[in-house]
């Protein structure tokens, strides 16, 4: 039986296949989160600053300063680079504010704003890395709160 990750409540069951021992291990409903949410932290400055660099060395080419690597490419390598700097700073202001938010309601100290906000909080630590869902879950243990 795996422990620790939310299937200890649920029973090992065993099927017989071809005269072969089959465990089988019902699905407790646990949902792991996306890649660009459990890794908002790195992915989005770095799509941020890949983007900004993809621009600059575009307008680098285009201007033909140096002599351009991609040739002809070098307008459509602008554009991509334009698309993928604004793309990632929008995700990254979205995960900065989310962050700010969180910890902002985090920093209340009575039950009762704790209660009134804890809707908001755990939504916002659904949206975030899983670690923000240990913060609020700590915090929700410090207040006594189910």
């Amino acid at each position: 039986m795996v422990h620790g990750n939310g299937w200890e409540k649920y029973p090992i069951l065993t099927r017989r296949l071809r005269n072969i021992e089959v465990i089988v291990l019902p699905s407790p409903g646990i949902m792991t989160k996306p890649f660009t949410v459990e890794n908002a932290g790195l992915l989005w400055p770095g799509m941020t600053m890949g983007g900004f660099l993809l621009l600059g060395f575009s307008i680098w080419w285009i201007l033909d300063l140096e002599g351009s690597i991609v040739g002809a490419w070098s307008f459509y390598t602008l554009i991509i680079g334009f698309l993928v700097f604004i793309y990632g700073a929008i995700e990254l202001y979205t995960y900065m504010k989310r962050v700010k938010k969180l910890r902002k309601l985090l920093e209340l100290s009575s039950k009762a704003s704790i209660l009134k906000s804890l809707e908001e909080m755990e939504y916002l630590a659904w949206c975030l890395p899983s670690g923000w869902e240990q913060v609020v879950e700590d915090k929700k243990k410090e207040f006594h709160i189910r």
